[in-house]
């Protein structure tokens, strides 16, 4: 499947909250965590459920941190 990637830092207390709102919307995105420690997780997206990603994104902002990271900047064999 054709999947648009989007990499986060997240505080890592969030982590849990913010994949259980992600996975309520069924099939909106799939969540990976790549780093516990640090936080980062990857969203792997539907192209066809972007638009609706990126809503949710702007409205867990206000409630967590939430900051893109740069995947080509982070390897998680050393966090970043």
């Amino acid at each position: 499947m054709n999947t648009v990637q989007k990499y986060f830092r997240v505080n890592p207390r969030d982590m849990v909250y913010v994949k259980s709102i992600v996975e309520s919307y069924g099939g909106l995105a799939v969540l990976s965590t790549l780093d516990r420690q640090n936080g980062i997780m990857v969203w792997m997206i539907p192209p066809h459920r972007l638009k609706e990603t990126e809503e949710l994104i702007a409205s867990l902002k206000k409630e967590v941190t939430l900051e893109p990271v740069d995947p080509t900047q982070y390897n998680p064999s050393r966090g970043r």
